[in-house]
């Protein structure tokens, strides 16, 4: 009869028996200690009755379910030392704990609770819900598209280019292993390349499917070495594993718990690990703690508990108090490297650590919800607001991924590498999820760029290859993604001619180009065939010339500014000045000789850091043409010399050649 009666005394406490979380064992603490008179120590009376030993039961449970096992050097988990080390912890030790246990009583107790957790597990077994998404779709949804093959010339040097920097390039070969094989099969044939066009395009369109594979061979398999020293391997390892978890339609708590104890860069220690690895190490493993601590039942079909149900225990001080002991006492033994969460994790963050675990459960709150609508919802309806539903979802989870640097920040707020590394995870998880996402949108040319950024971040400088993956990857999603023949000869106009930018003259060592500087100019002039007072006097107006530009770069403090040499042949400002204020066609005007337009001189020319305009001296013989209107030419044929200053804009028309930095765009 009493042991019925206990049976009932404790039903009352609904999470009895099949709590797994901090936020639920708090709130059954709260209760046993108010049902005890505000305290622990009447649990290990010998004379207690049978309902207070299944009390023990429950207590010793959870205090040996929230005991760290995993990441410090703890004594063995039994009742007395599970008790000792509550004990010491800052949250528990203002409550009356009790001083310690029999193992007979204990033993009791334990046997009594397991019963009932047995009895409760077998009658509330229903539903076993998953918080994961299904991605079938987006493997089936990648149609096929091929357009008709295109009867558009290629430039056979900009193909020449391609295949001898693939031939070349050890990472591009990896990264583009079916184009690779089609242009160096190619061979001396590529100015056939017209009759390869089907094949290129598969080729272009395989390469880019199967990025997010080839950049795991590269950086994990073949050419680890180019990592920076500050990354292992074996943590890139783990974060592409991630996202292939995601694709199988593991839930975000599950990849947390991967990352944070399941990876191999948690339960193995490097040979010459750098320093900063530990505190990702440890970011990760105080992430997952807190996520498992407000874990929710699988059968709600949620990851963690509602934002609800946290406010219901964030009103009640004691249970709060118990919560964060629980929580204190699975993390203490982590450490950074610099400090241990047992030296961080004080009474006085308690709040900031709390305001933190808030943020997360409304963070896996909103995932929850964009998991049900793409399930059973709006998402549905048609393919294209499937796949905008997938994003949504990726954009949730990295917000959830997100919190591991808020967590590190509310703990160890002095340790601004920790959140750094931890924003890099984030970063590259972030990258690596957008490029699955996107090869199966077909929006290849997002690929490359989400891939250069991936490589920009992990890859040593020295190896760094962003520069030509973004140029050459960029034409082959471009030629992948084109729908009519009007667009492959577009993608070929944009990226074979050799255009010029003032950017480039700025941000290299050395760049040879034909360009023309358009600016407002003001000079002295001395003109032919005049003597005295008429011979020289001030001229002012728009220049246009055009000519052979010298240009060296990285001037300047902060390496963005240029000078250039340049040698003009010809000014055509008086006809640019006409363009400005006038569209009307010019084909009724007089025709005119390239002796007018001549204009033989040199500049010297400096351009500004961060714009396109320039300031510069010049001497220049000409132009005979001064004014272009409606009605005619202005021309005067006592045209001189003349040097003055010019305020200008760059603009370059055809690069000829430029040196490349170390892993230049350019000279690669």
């Amino acid at each position: 009869m009493k042991y019925l009666l206990a049976l009932f005394a404790i039903a009352s406490l609904s999470s009895i028996g099949r709590a797994q979380s901090a936020f639920e064992d708090a709130q059954v603490l709260a209760a046993i200690y108010r049902s005890n008179g505000n305290s622990f120590k009447p649990l290990t009376r010998s004379d207690a009755p049978d309902s207070t030993i299944l009390q023990l039961g429950i207590f010793l449970q959870i205090l040996h379910r929230h005991y760290d096992t995993i990441w410090g050097p703890t004594p063995s988990p039994t009742p007395n030392n599970l008790i000792a080390s509550y004990r010491q912890n800052p949250f528990f030790k203002k409550y009356e704990m009790p001083p310690g246990v029999n193992a007979e009583a204990s033993a009791a107790a334990l046997s009594i609770a397991d019963e009932i957790v047995k009895t409760r597990t077998e009658l509330e077994a229903a539903g076993t819900g998953s918080s994961g998404i299904s991605v079938a779709r987006l493997a089936d949804g990648v149609a096929k598209f091929l357009v008709k093959r295109t009867k558009e010339e290629l430039t056979i040097a900009f193909f020449e280019e391609f295949r001898q920097t693939l031939s070349k390039n050890e990472q591009l070969q990896i990264l583009f292993p079916t184009t690779r094989m089609i242009l160096l099969g190619i061979g001396d044939q590529i100015y056939n390349f017209n009759a390869y066009l089907d094949s290129m395009r598969d080729a272009f369109s395989t390469d880019l499917k199967n990025l997010h594979r080839n950049l795991e061979t590269l950086l994990v398999d073949r050419q680890v070495h180019i990592l920076k020293d500050t990354i292992p391997a074996v943590y890139v390892a783990g974060l592409f594993a991630v996202t292939k978890q995601i694709v199988e339609k593991k839930s975000v708590a599950e990849v947390i718990a991967y990352l944070g104890r399941d990876a191999a860069f948690q339960r193995t220690m490097l040979e010459n690990e750098p320093p900063t690895f530990q505190k990702i190490r440890a970011g990760l493993r105080m992430t997952y703690a807190i996520s498992e601590s407000i874990k929710a039942h699988s059968y709600t079909g949620r990851p963690w508990i509602s934002p609800q149900e946290l406010n219901s225990l964030l009103q009640d001080p004691l249970a709060v108090d118990f919560y964060l002991g629980l929580l204190y006492e699975r993390t203490r033994n982590i450490s950074t490297g610099t400090a241990s969460v047992a030296q961080a994790f004080t009474t006085e963050r308690a709040s900031a650590i709390l305001r933190e675990i808030s943020a997360f459960a409304t963070l896996g709150n909103e995932l929850y919800e964009i998991t049900q609508r793409i399930q059973t919802g709006e998402y549905q309806k048609n393919d294209t607001l499937l796949y905008e539903g997938y994003f949504d979802y990726l954009q949730a989870a990295m917000d959830v991924f997100g919190a591991s640097r808020r967590f590190a920040a509310a703990v160890f707020p002095e340790d601004k590498l920790l959140q750094d590394k931890l924003d890099e995870v984030t970063f590259v998880l972030d990258r690596l999820s957008l490029i699955s996402l996107d090869v199966r949108r077909k929006r290849y040319s997002n690929v490359i760029v989400q891939a250069g950024l991936l490589l920009n971040e992990l890859v040593e400088p020295t190896y760094d290859i962003s520069c030509p993956l973004l140029r050459f990857g960029a034409f082959m999603a471009a030629i992948s993604e084109s729908q009519t023949s009007d667009d492959v000869a577009a993608v070929m106009e944009t990226f074979a001619l050799p255009r010029g930018s003032s950017y480039i003259k700025k941000h290299y060592p050395f760049n040879l180009s034909i360009g023309s500087y358009v600016g407002f100019n003001t000079a002295v002039e001395w003109l032919d065939g005049l003597s005295g007072d008429d011979r020289a006097g001030l001229n002012a107006g728009l220049g246009a010339p055009i000519g052979v530009a010298f240009s060296w770069g990285e001037i300047g403090a902060g390496r963005n500014a240029s000078l250039t040499l340049m040698a003009n042949v010809v000014d055509i400002g008086a006809f640019t000045a006409y363009r400005f204020t006038n569209n009307d066609a010019v084909d009724e005007l007089p025709e005119l000789k390239f002796s007018n337009i001549f204009a033989p001189g040199a500049a010297f020319i400096y351009g500004f850091p961060r714009f396109p305009g320039s300031f510069g001296l010049f001497a220049q013989k000409g132009p005979n043409l001064r004014k272009v209107t409606a009605d005619g030419y202005e021309i005067d044929q006592t045209a001189g010399w003349r040097i003055g200053m010019m305020l200008s804009v760059d603009i370059p028309l055809f690069n000829l050649y430029t040196k490349g930095k170390e892993s230049g765009c350019i000279d690669y």
